[in-house]
């Protein structure tokens, strides 16, 4: 029996790669676009992905549940049947199907007219 495809699946990516296209046209140079990767290492850290929020703090618990890494994992966990949604959470975690494609629409919403727009006024 196959398993569920987790609302992720095309939809994460697709704006994770417009969210790429548009950092890389802002850059000027090959190393600049490779060193991308280093400023984004933070995001999945400052989310559910590998502790629970609920021993935070509570800034840094309401930043982790209002990332969109949160909202997806917590979707993939509530999708195979692995943890249930916390109770008490911000939306996007307390709503993790919706919330992570609501993230994922207004991610694309964002960034792919800035991505157009940028490749169109072409090299600076």
């Amino acid at each position: 029996m196959r398993s569920p495809r987790p609302a992720r699946s095309p939809c994460c990516c697709c704006s994770g790669a417009r969210i790429g296209v548009f950092l890389g046209l802002l850059t000027r140079s090959e190393e600049a676009a490779g060193r991308l990767g280093r400023a984004t290492f933070l995001l999945p850290m400052l989310s559910s992905a590998y502790i629970p929020t609920s021993g935070l703090p509570g800034w840094l618990r309401t930043a982790a549940e209002w990332n969109p890494i949160s909202a997806v994992t917590t979707a993939l966990r509530d999708l195979f049947g692995n943890a249930p949604v916390p109770e008490g959470a911000a939306w996007p975690v307390a709503h993790p199907v919706a919330g992570s494609l609501a993230w994922c629409a207004v991610l694309v919403a964002v960034f792919v007219p800035l991505a157009v727009r940028t490749y169109a006024a072409g090299p600076r």
